[in-house]
Parts: structure tokens; sequence; C-alpha cells
């Protein structure tokens, strides 16, 4: 019979103890589970923050002066699907937000939209200009020694006719290459078509503008410096033709105009409408 009056022994202190530390480390591991889920939260959150910030940026630079990528890396992270991304007019950035590390990525493309089969199509940096370009934002970080990446994607257009819906017959073309100082300019150089007189800064392409008596038709030129926008042609039919170039694209006010005047036929290619300047 027990007597209940002589205390603990020390094996039942033993298994006291043992039974309070594995409970203890329990409650550790979730809590540290917890903690870490926190973390993990949080820095995601971070990287969202960061991929919206620069999305939400670009989408001030105007379309002309959106620079397609050209020049590109593949990301080969382990454990994260191959992308490409812009290592020149768009170089990674490396940042830091609330104690963890990130590097930041973007890619520029032209894109063809199919509205009928509701696709978007990557095209190559020489692709005829279609209107239409695709801005991707990736943020990539580790984790518990994983790599983590979140992006997003954001797609801008200019309202103007560039291809013409019912194809080239009665259209003809003009093409040319913009240049500064003898070299290609890159960054994009924006340029009209159209039979009235622009005066100072080109107008704001609307649908009802562009279907209005006097239309316009625009188009920016690609990274290689070159060109390319259909207009309705008969015989020979005069066009004004305008290049609007932003030497400093952080100083978007300074705008630099020149125009010439040519005359364009059905189905035929008019060259050498070329814009330099000094």
């Amino acid at each position: 019979m027990r007597d209940n009056g002589r205390g603990f022994s020390l094996v039942e202190i033993l298994i006291a103890i043992m039974i309070l530390s594995v409970t203890f480390m329990a409650l550790l591991k979730g809590l540290g589970s917890v903690s870490r889920a926190r973390l993990s939260s949080k820095t995601r959150s971070a990287a969202k923050d960061l991929v919206n910030d620069k999305l939400e940026s670009m989408k001030d630079i105007p379309y002309h002066q959106l620079i397609v990528t050209t020049k590109s890396l593949t990301a080969r992270e382990p454990g994260l699907k191959s992308y490409s991304y812009d290592e020149e007019a768009y170089p990674p950035e490396k940042l830091s937000m609330n104690g963890a590390s990130f590097e930041r990525r973007i890619f520029v493309e032209k894109v063809h939209v199919d509205p009928v089969q509701k696709r978007i199509k990557g095209l190559l940096p020489g692709a005829p200009d279609t209107g239409f370009k695709r801005t991707t934002v990736f943020v990539i970080w580790k984790s518990r020694a994983q790599w983590q990446m979140t992006k997003m994607e954001d797609i801008v257009y200019v309202d103007s006719l560039l291809v013409p819906r019912g194809g080239t017959q009665n259209y003809g073309w003009l093409t040319g290459v913009v240049k500064a100082r003898g070299k290609v300019i890159r960054t994009g150089v924006l340029i009209f078509a159209t039979q009235e007189k622009i005066k100072d800064m080109p107008p704001d392409i609307t649908h009802a503008l562009r279907m209005g008596p006097q239309k316009y038709y625009s188009a920016s030129s690609g990274s290689d410096g070159t060109y390319r926008i259909y207009v309705p042609g008969q015989t020979a039919s005069l066009y004004n033709v305008y290049a609007w170039y932003t030497p400093d694209t952080r100083i978007p006010s300074r705008v630099i105009r020149k125009s010439k005047r040519v005359s364009v036929k059905k189905k035929q290619e008019t060259k050498g409408v070329d814009f330099s300047w000094p």
C-alpha cells in the first residue's frame, strides 16, 4: 500500500520532466511553424509589392518609348520554370525589403492579340508592330534554400490602324529608319502619317479621331530603328509623315519633331521615308 506522505520518487520526477519536455518541444515546433509561415507570407507579399510597383511605373512610359527586349538571358534557377528576361534595356535589380533579398527582372515583347480565340502570342523583336506590347515583371527570392518566384504582366496598346484588318489590297505602306547622330535610335520614335497638318504635339489617337474625316495612322519604330505604316493609297495619295523623338526619356517634355511629305500608291511600298536628328 502506497504511503501518500512520502512525496514523489526520482523516477516519477524524471517521467514528469520528460513529458513536460516533449510537450514543450512540440509547442516550440508549432510556434516555429507558425512563425515561418508568417515570414513566408510576409516575404511573398513584399515580392508582390515589388512586382506591382514596377509594373505601375512602366505604365507611365508612352507606348512608342516602351523598349522591346532584344538582348535577353534565360533564367535557370533550380525548381523554377525557365523564362527569359532583359539584361540590357531593363537590367535586373537586386532589392531588399522586410529583411529579405530579392531580384527583379523585366521582359517586354510585341504580341499578337487574337480576340476571337482569346489568345496572346509573343512575337520576335523584329516582327511588325501590331500595336500591342506585353510587359512581364518577375521577382525571385530564396526561402529555406528553395527559389521562389512571383510575376505579373500588363498589355499596352496604341489605338491606331497599324495593319489593315481587311488586308492590304487598297493600302500602300511607308517604311523608313530613324537615326540620331548617325546611329539607329533603339528607344522608339513615334511616327504619324496623315493628310492633315499637325502643328505641335501628336494628337491623342482615339477611335473617333481615327475614323473621322481626317484619319491618322501611327506606329513606333522598333529596336532596330525601322518602322512600317499602312495607309490607304490610290494612284498617288499625298501624306504628311511626322516623327516625334524624345532624346532623354527622363525628360518627356523635351520632344523634337520632324516631318516629310510623301506620295503613297496602292499595293506599293514607299521606301526611304527616313528621319535623322543631329
